[in-house]
């Protein structure tokens, strides 16, 4: 995995951390299932057996990760423009 891989795929584990409380196993699982999705044309999920209520909430801790993401680039354009000015 490349350096900008192996961050991404620390966020993922650290997201799923916030929905589930992960052992050494799960974590281990969750590392595999990117790794393959990687060099993989169909996507397996994270981790099986995940509850619906699960599945909300991490797709909504992704989505608040997403737009913090966003307004921190956001943030990088609007300053580097304010000093270039």
């Amino acid at each position: 995995m490349t350096d900008s891989q192996t961050k991404q795929c620390t966020v993922k584990v650290k997201v799923m951390a916030d929905v589930r409380r992960l052992a050494f196993e799960g974590t281990d699982a969750i590392i595999r299932a990117i790794y393959d999705n990687l060099n993989s044309v169909s996507e397996k999920p994270l981790l099986a057996h995940m509850k619906m209520a699960e599945k909300k909430e991490l797709a909504r801790k992704e989505m608040e990760l997403h737009t913090e993401l966003e307004k921190r680039r956001l943030d990088r354009i609007v300053d580097s423009q304010a000093r270039s000015s």
